[in-house]
């Protein structure tokens, strides 16, 4: 069972597989939380909220949530700390009925309001009547052919610390309710801490003298189940327990830690534990015993802009969290656009190699490649650093490689017998992404964004060009057919003007849409969604009114003629139809510029169209 948290990693099973849970003030049962939507593996914006809604909520209230997130969004969620859109939002979330929905937001919503009821594992994870979680750890064992199951837990016990009602919690930790308070530095750095469940509606607190038996309870009991390690998430918010007569941030996260790593130790040995969330130097200056700690933020799979930045940031944390722990860069998922540049990271890391796959999702091509034939990981000696070229380079600038080191147990010997240890050096392009303290998102860079003006710029230009191109060449079509059609037209008598006229217009019309259709589908091609521009039109009109000359000529006479009962012209007309269509087609692909008149009539096609065939009459001329 993995950990759900804030990237979504292994979905809410796994953070449920020591706990039952509970919202702030009342019961919450594990399979009824499920049936709504769960964004505690999304990064929570005003965004994510107005797209959570549930089924039972009146539209008036639906209306009144959407607008003040989309306020939120605008006006705080970006905003500087001291700004005033995060001044007022932060009394309104403290001081009006803000705050309680927001509190009812995160229990319908996330787990992070939820608090931990028992020391043994709910009814999710018991297969039939009279079985036991013991049963369960041993089947998926058997199952899967794994060696190690680990299990997650916060530091404070869930993320909402412990229940307060519960009666086998109460008697082991004598919990007290707890409202933190974020530091002034964790504060400007992350204002939104202020007003989220923990800070609007505390915590369960567990007294520093009695963190130790609330991990034994916890931990013996995983232990019996079959259980190798746990995950402990949520270490660097420990800090911010401190006041209200607890002794202070660094003392609590001290004493938190030592009866974490003792448990720990007694249960699963010191190097099967994996620290999260534990960046503050309070934490980190607090492990004596326990092995292993992310370095870096999470894996998000649907932040395309952090994918890049994560490689970065785990390589350079290493450097100097290396020194301490061994470093954990994270699960990735195998099915994803990133995901052979986090296995490479992953295989040059020295780290654990997992992923957070979801059942059955699996790019088995791109794992079997990070494992030799038998199922075994290959794993570099030592912690992925940056080369030394690559110390006081900005990775995510300059269009240069990103280069990580490493060192691996297969030995050589150089000729004059000296020993050497094999290397692994792995080279990245991580270029166009960060993570912007101003507007605390992973974002792309100015620089990218100003190669894609660039780029937008360039097609602007191809589009003009194209369009006098365009231009040209319907002025010089529409020029040749309207004389053409000019010195038919002036031999038409003019019992068939009112004919003509009529058919012209409705030339015209239809003519009109194929122009503006082709000239908006090459506009299309090169980029632009633009109306056609003033030249285009005219073009397009010169080019129209000469074809909707030929194409009347046709129908107008023939029309005429019934109308009159003149026999001679009625019979010129219908001998002529079949050479008057062959000209309209031939005029048309003139004015798209396919042909030139020249190509289709030769050299004095002037002559040929004003005078006609021979023998066929002026139907086809």
């Amino acid at each position: 069972a993995g950990k759900a948290g804030k990237a979504g990693k292994a979905g809410k099973a796994g953070k449920a597989a020591s706990s039952s849970v509970v919202g702030v003030g009342e019961e919450v049962k594990a399979e009824e939380a499920e049936e709504v939507v769960n964004l505690s593996g999304t990064t929570l914006t005003g965004d994510t909220a107005v797209v959570a809604k549930l089924s039972s909520e009146p539209p008036v209230v639906a209306l009144v949530k959407e607008t003040v997130a989309k306020l939120y969004s605008k006006y705080v969620e970006q905003a500087p700390p001291d700004s005033l859109g995060v001044t007022v939002w932060r009394f309104l979330s403290r001081r009006t009925w803000v705050r309680l929905a927001l509190l009812d937001f995160f229990t319908s919503f996330t787990d992070f309001s939820k608090r931990l009821t028992s020391f043994r594992a709910n009814q999710k994870f018991e297969r039939g009547e009279g079985a036991s979680f013991k049963d369960f750890v041993s089947s998926i064992k058997e199952d899967y052919g794994l060696s190690l199951v680990y299990c997650w837990h916060a530091l404070p016990g869930y993320w909402g610390g412990v229940s307060l009602d519960s009666e086998e919690v109460a008697e082991a930790c004598e919990p007290f309710h707890h409202k933190p308070e974020p530091t002034p530095f964790v504060s400007e750095m992350e204002p939104s801490i202020l007003w989220d469940p923990s800070s609007l509606g505390g915590v369960g607190a567990v007294k520093t003298d009695k963190a130790y038996d609330m991990y034994r309870n916890m931990h013996s009991y995983l232990h019996e189940s079959g259980v190798d390690g746990v995950k402990v998430d949520a270490q660097s918010g420990l800090g911010a327990m401190g006041g209200g007569g607890m002794g202070g941030g660094p003392a609590v996260v001290r004493k938190f830690t030592e009866s974490l790593e003792r448990s720990v130790s007694e249960s699963f040995g010191p190097e099967h534990c994996i620290n999260c969330m534990c960046h503050s130097t309070e934490n980190l200056f607090s492990y004596k015993k326990t092995a292993m700690a992310r370095v870096s933020d999470d894996f998000y799979p649907k932040d395309p802009a952090s994918q890049t930045w994560h490689v970065a940031a785990v390589a350079c944390n290493t450097l100097f969290m290396g020194e301490i722990a061994h470093p954990d860069w994270d699960m990735f998922h195998s099915r994803h656009p990133a995901a052979g540049m986090h296995a490479a990271a992953r295989a040059v890391g020295g780290c654990a190699v997992y992923t957070s796959d979801a059942p059955g999702r699996h790019d088995l091509d791109l794992l079997r490649r990070l494992t030799f034939p038998d199922g075994t990981v290959p794993v570099a000696s030592g912690p992925g650093r940056p080369t030394e070229d690559a110390l006081f380079v900005d990775p995510t600038r300059g269009n240069r490689a990103f280069k990580v080191f490493n060192k691996n147990s297969f030995e050589g010997v150089l000729g004059g017998g000296e020993k050497w240890g094999g290397g692994v050096v792995a080279a990245f392009n991580l270029q166009g992404s960060a993570w912007d303290r101003r507007r605390r998102l992973y974002a792309f860079l100015e620089d990218t964004l100003e190669g894609l003006e660039h780029a937008l710029e360039d097609a602007k230009l191809k589009i003009e060009e194209l369009e006098g191109s365009l231009e040209e060449r319907a002025e010089e079509v529409a020029s040749k057919a309207k004389g053409a059609v000019k010195d038919a037209a002036g031999k038409a008598a003019e019992v068939v003007k009112t004919a003509l006229d009529k058919a012209a217009d409705d030339a015209l019309s239809t003519l009109e849409a194929v122009t503006h259709g082709q000239l908006e589908e090459s506009l299309e091609i090169a980029g632009s969604r633009a109306s056609p521009s003033p030249a285009r039109a005219s073009a397009a009109d010169a080019a129209d009114a000469a074809l909707a000359g030929a194409v009347g000529r046709e129908a107008g006479a023939m029309a005429a003629a019934e109308a009159l009962g003149a026999a001679p012209l009625a019979q010129a007309g219908q001998a002529g139809q079949a050479g008057a269509t062959e000209v309209v087609k031939a005029a048309k692909r003139c004015a798209r510029g396919v042909v030139t008149p020249a190509d289709v009539w030769g050299k004095d096609w002037a002559a040929k169209l004003r005078h006609g065939g021979q023998g066929q009459g002026q139907g086809q001329g």
